[in-house]
């Protein structure tokens, strides 16, 4: 006689801790809220806007001192060390010098209104100018500087390469919330 009591409240007790579930996730869900980048186009060039949009969604107030999309340029430098002891694996980090630049910056702040209220649901637009090759400097880990069109990429004499990475980032600045970056290929022509 016990066991059928206790699949019947079993049959009862299941469902409801199951539905109990699924509130619970969609609430957690709903306050978490979204935050991402799209780009219009897959690639820019010199003389091109590098356009986008932010879709942001917030399931509860942001508090934030700036919204701000920015681009950088980071140049890559590695090289090969001499070879000097036995033993030498080709494929080991430590037989490699990395040297990193800062090569462009812009900044520029996204036209929403801070702080972002409570269930706001919307894109925002951006667009800037893709930088000239006259904007972009490096220094190189010799002292040197290269500017726009003279930068080096790809293979490097002594057994090395080099290469310009351009990422997207946008951050709210003064929020919790992680900022969310995309690499973004850009020619300077």
């Amino acid at each position: 006689m016990i066991q059928p009591v206790l699949f019947a409240s079993l049959m009862v007790v299941i469902p409801v801790l199951l539905c109990l579930g699924v509130v619970v996730v969609i609430i957690i869900k709903a306050q978490k809220g979204k935050f991402e980048v799209k780009m219009t186009q897959p690639s820019f060039t010199t003389g091109e806007d590098v356009t986008g949009t932010v879709s942001l969604k917030t399931g509860s107030e942001i508090s934030a001192e700036r919204a701000v999309v920015m681009l950088v340029g980071m140049y890559e430098e590695r090289r090969r060390k001499a070879r000097s002891t036995v033993g030498y694996d080709d494929t080991a980090e430590e037989e490699w010098d990395s040297y990193t630049d800062e090569a462009f910056r812009h900044e520029e702040d996204l036209a929403v209104e801070l702080p972002i209220p409570k269930g706001f649901k919307g894109d925002i637009d951006f667009a800037f100018p893709a930088p000239r090759p006259e904007q972009v400097t490096v220094r190189t880990n010799v002292g040197g500087v290269l500017q726009g069109l003279d930068i080096r990429e790809g293979e490097l004499p002594g057994a090395g390469f080099a290469m310009l990475t351009w990422t997207l980032e946008v951050h709210l600045v003064g929020s919790d919330l992680e900022p969310v970056s995309k690499v973004v290929p850009i020619m300077l022509a």
